[in-house]
C-alpha cells in the first residue's frame, strides 16, 4: 500500500469515527451504537450499497475491503429489503459506477481512478433512488 493511499484511508477512518461518535454522543439514550438502527430501511439500503461499493472499489486494500464489507454486513440486520430480487440489480449498478472513467488531465491526477467519488455519484443517482423505491421496505 503506498503512502498517499494509507493515509488516504486512515483520513477516512478518521472522518467515519467522528461522524461515528458524533452520531452515538448526539443521542446518549439510544441502545444501538449507531443511529442506522433507527433510520429508515430506504435510507439503511442506500447506506448498505455505498459499503458495498466502498468494499468492492478498495477490495485490493485489505483493511479498507474488510472494514466496509463489515458495514455493509452490520447493515443488513436494520435493513429490511428483498436482497434476493435486489442482488442483480444492486451488483449492475455498483459496477456499472465502478467502470466509469473519470480521468483527470491535470499530471497530480493522472493515473487515479477515483473510485470513492463514483461510489458516492452512485449514492446520489437516481438509479440507487429507483432501485431502493423498489426494494427497501417502506414499513420503516
Amino acid at each position: 500500500m503506498t503512502v498517499r493511499r494509507l493515509t488516504f484511508v486512515l483520513t477516512v477512518a478518521g472522518a467515519v469515527t467522528a461522524c461515528f461518535l458524533a452520531r452515538t454522543q448526539a443521542d446518549p439514550s439510544s441502545s444501538a451504537p449507531t443511529a442506522a438502527a433507527n433510520r429508515s430501511s430506504a435510507a439503511n439500503m442506500k447506506d448498505l450499497l455505498l459499503a458495498r461499493c466502498v468494499a468492492q472499489a478498495y477490495r485490493s486494500s485489505p483493511d479498507a475491503l474488510r472494514d466496509a464489507s463489515a458495514t455493509a454486513s452490520i447493515l443488513v440486520n436494520w435493513t429490511e429489503y428483498d436482497a434476493d430480487a435486489s442482488a442483480d440489480a444492486s451488483d449492475a449498478l455498483i459496477s456499472k459506477y465502478l467502470a466509469r472513467d473519470y480521468s483527470h488531465p491535470l499530471i497530480e491526477y493522472k493515473d487515479r481512478r477515483f473510485d470513492l467519488l463514483k461510489c458516492f455519484d452512485m449514492y446520489h443517482s437516481t438509479e440507487t433512488a429507483a432501485l431502493v423505491k423498489r426494494y427497501a421496505s417502506k414499513r420503516r
